[in-house]
């Protein structure tokens, strides 16, 4: 079982807490920082476990406030997709570097408040949309699923993308794995590629608005 998203985030953990502590040596016979390490990942469930999904959650909605600690969580070769929508039909545009991308409005990415971001991830069923509710939704919150409703609702046949781009998504939206709701701000596609989740697709868009 490979768990390379998570040795990154241990590595900052164990050396914060231990900045501030005198350097051991072999002979000390003491409990190494390389231990430690190997004892969080021993205890650690898979990551297709929603427990590990949600520690890896919150490490991925910290990262939405600093482009180069979100830009980690973007596979390399494949991108994320952002969906929004400047009228009727939806748009897609694949970002491989998150601090180039601005919206159709022309604003940054990273312009969420953090208080609707932060939130209690519930593993349960995934609300509906509500147009005549608050948030849109039939419930308020956010909420996680080991599902792809991306792959069933095909966004992207109203993109009109070119046909090496329908193939890619195409292929990456059969990949999810998770996808995330946020009923106060977006919906977020998840997928584990080699033992790593990434963020594949955002979409941008309100629910009930053209």
């Amino acid at each position: 079982m490979r768990y390379y998203f998570v040795l990154p985030a241990l590595l900052f953990l164990f050396a914060c807490g231990n900045a501030d502590k005198p350097a051991e040596t072999a002979d000390t016979g003491k409990h190494t920082t390389k231990d430690s390490m190997k004892d969080a990942l021993a205890d650690m469930p898979p990551p297709s476990e929603a427990k590990q999904f949600e520690w890896f959650y919150s490490l991925f909605v910290k990262g939405m406030m600093t482009d180069s600690i979100f830009q980690k969580f973007i596979h390399p070769e494949n991108g994320v997709y952002m969906i929004e929508s400047n009228g009727a039909m939806p748009q897609m545009k694949n970002v491989t570097d998150i601090s180039d991308f601005t919206t159709a409005q022309g604003k940054p990415f990273f312009t969420i408040s953090r208080d609707d971001l932060i939130c209690e991830l519930k593993d349960e069923e995934l609300p509906k949309v509500d147009c005549d509710s608050k948030d849109f939704y039939s419930k308020s919150g956010c909420f996680t699923r080991e599902e792809n409703t991306f792959k069933e609702e095909k966004t992207w046949q109203y993109c009109h993308l070119t046909p090496d781009e329908e193939k890619k998504v195409t292929k990456m939206a059969a990949g999810i794995t998770r996808v995330v709701i946020n009923t106060k701000n977006y919906r977020y596609y998840f997928s584990l590629i080699n033992g790593s989740w990434y963020i594949s697709f955002i979409d941008m868009r309100k629910p009930c608005q053209a």
